[in-house]
C-alpha cells in the first residue's frame, strides 16, 4: 500500500474532533481552565482530548483508568461537566502531588488510575512532556506507517490500548476498535475485513485468536506486526502467530503503568528465539539489582530497576518515585542487553525445598498440556513458617485429567512442585479487560 493513503496527524485529527460529544467539544473550545476526566468508551477520544488541548495550549489533564469512577473519589471538589459517562471537572479545591489544581494543570496532562497488584485504586500522574517522550520513543523504535491499519481490541483504560491513538495519530495511521478478548472469531473477521497491518495483542489474547483460526485453516496475510506485552509470549504461541500471520514480525515488549513502556524489541531481535522483551527504549535507563541495591553483571538475575525521563514522580495521595522504578520483576540482561524475565518479586516468586520457582512457570508448564484456549491460575498457600505448603492451580474446561497436567509440570518444573498442585478443574476463569486472567464471579 503506498504512502500517504491516510491524511497526515493534524487532518486525522480534526476530521475526528466532529465525531466528539458536544460536551467535549465545549470543553476542548472552552477558554476556562479545567481538568478534565475522560471515559473508557472511545478509544481515540482521551488522547484526542489531550492532544487538541496541549496543541491548543490550554491546561488539561486526562484521566483514564478501569478504577475511574473510585480514583474520583480520591480528587477532591469533583464536579460534573456535560455527559456523566465520560467527562468531569475538578474545582479548584483539589489537589495532585501536593500541587494545587490551579498548578497541577500546568503540570501534568495525564493520570492512570490502576487497581495494580494490590486490588486498591492509585493514581498515576504524567507530565505532557514525559507522555510525548515516551510515545515518541515507541514511535521510534515500532515506525508505525502511515498506511497503517491498527486492529485494537484493548480497552482505553489499558494504557496498552490507550496510546494506540497517539502513535497513529502522529503519522496518520487509521485504529479500528473492536471487541476481540471474548469474541476473537468476530476479531479475526474485523481483521480481514479491514485489512488490519498492525495487531496488540497479550499472551492469553494471541492463543486465543490463533485457536480460532487454525480451526477454520485461515491465515491472515495483510498483517505485518503483531505486537505483545502484559505477559511472556511463549515459544510456542509466538510460532503459531507467525504461521496465523505469515508476513507478520512479533515484537515483545515490557512495560509498567509508572512509566507506559520500558523496552520493545526490535525486527532484527525477532530471530532470537528466546523470552525476551527487547532492549531498553531510546532514553531509558535499565538495571538489574540485587536485594540491598547494587548493581549486577550482565547474564545475572535480579530485580528490574528503570530510570528515564518518562517514569512518574509518584502516586497522588501516596509516595514518589524519586525518579526511579523499582518494577519488583526478576529478570536479567542477556548478551545483547535485551531483558529476560523470570517473574515477579514476592508472592510470584516461591521456594520449594529451597529452591525459587515463578508462579508463571508453573501456569506455562500446566498450559503445555492444555488446549490453546484454557486458561490456568495457580495460586500458592504457605504454612505459618512462610514455607509453600500447597498450590492450587484453577483449570477452565478441558478434557485432560489432573494427573495428566500435574505430570507435565513434574516435566517441566520438577516432581518437587508437583506434589504440591492440587488441580481444579472447570473453574471459573476469565480474561479482564486488559486481557489478563482472572477469576470470575457470581453477581
Amino acid at each position: 500500500m503506498p504512502e500517504g493513503s491516510h491524511a497526515p496527524p493534524r487532518a486525522w485529527y480534526e476530521r475526528a474532533i466532529n465525531d466528539l460529544p458536544s460536551s467535549a467539544r465545549a470543553l476542548v473550545a472552552s477558554r476556562t481552565s479545567e481538568l478534565v476526566v475522560a471515559s473508557t468508551e472511545s478509544l481515540a477520544l482521551a488522547a484526542m482530548v489531550r492532544r487538541l488541548a496541549n496543541e491548543a495550549q490550554k491546561p488539561c489533564l486526562v484521566v483514564s483508568g478501569r478504577t475511574l469512577p473510585a480514583a474520583l473519589l480520591q480528587l477532591r471538589g469533583v464536579g460534573v461537566a456535560g455527559d456523566e459517562t465520560w467527562a468531569y471537572r475538578v474545582a479548584g479545591r483539589g489537589t495532585i502531588l501536593g500541587l494545587k489544581s490551579s498548578e497541577a494543570l500546568a503540570e501534568y496532562s495525564l493520570i492512570f488510575a490502576t487497581s495494580g497488584s494490590t486490588g486498591s485504586p492509585k493514581l498515576v500522574p504524567f507530565r505532557n512532556t514525559q507522555v510525548e517522550f515516551v510515545t515518541a520513543a515507541i514511535a521510534n523504535r515500532l515506525q508505525y506507517k502511515p498506511y497503517d491499519v491498527v486492529g485494537c481490541a484493548m480497552y482505553p483504560f489499558f494504557d496498552y490500548g490507550f496510546y494506540q491513538a497517539d502513535l497513529a495519530g502522529r503519522v496518520g495511521a487509521k485504529v479500528t476498535q473492536f471487541e476481540g478478548f471474548r469474541f476473537p472469531a468476530t476479531a479475526l473477521e474485523h481483521i480481514r475485513g479491514e485489512r488490519v497491518t498492525i495487531v496488540p495483542v497479550t499472551p492469553a489474547y494471541a492463543r486465543r485468536l490463533v485457536t480460532v483460526a487454525e480451526a477454520i485453516s485461515a491465515t491472515f496475510p495483510t498483517v505485518r506486526m503483531i505486537t505483545n506485552t502484559g505477559g511472556r509470549l511463549s515459544q510456542d504461541t509466538r510460532r503459531r502467530l507467525e504461521s496465523v500471520f505469515p508476513n507478520a514480525v512479533v515484537r515483545t515488549m515490557y512495560g509498567l503503568t509508572e512509566c507506559k513502556r520500558v523496552s520493545v524489541s526490535t525486527a532484527e531481535d525477532a530471530a532470537i528465539r528466546t523470552s525476551h522483551s527487547g532492549t531498553a527504549l531510546d532514553g531509558t535507563i535499565v538495571s538489574i539489582r540485587d536485594q540491598d541495591g547494587n548493581a549486577l553483571p550482565q547474564g545475572a538475575l535480579g530485580e528490574l530497576w528503570v530510570s528515564g525521563p518518562h517514569v512518574t514522580d509518584g502516586y497522588i495521595g501516596g509516595p514518589r518515585t524519586g525518579g526511579i522504578l523499582r518494577t519488583g520483576d526478576l529478570a536479567m540482561l542477556d548478551e545483547g542487553n535485551r531483558i529476560v524475565h523470570a517473574g515477579r518479586l514476592g508472592l510470584d516468586q516461591i521456594k520449594v525445598n529451597d529452591e525459587r520457582i515463578s508462579v508463571a512457570a508453573i501456569e506455562e508448564a500446566a498450559l503445555d498440556t492444555l488446549p490453546s484456549d484454557a486458561l490456568v491460575q495457580a495460586i500458592p498457600s504457605f504454612d505459618q513458617d512462610y514455607i509453600t505448603s500447597q498450590i492450587t492451580l484453577y483449570v477452565t474446561a478441558t478434557t485432560r485429567s489432573p494427573k495428566e497436567i500435574v505430570n507435565s509440570i513434574s516435566q517441566h518444573v520438577g516432581s518437587g512442585v508437583a506434589r504440591l498442585v492440587h488441580v481444579v478443574p472447570d473453574a471459573p476463569l476469565g480474561l479482564s479487560e486488559n486481557g489478563k486472567v482472572r477469576m470470575l464471579h457470581d453477581d
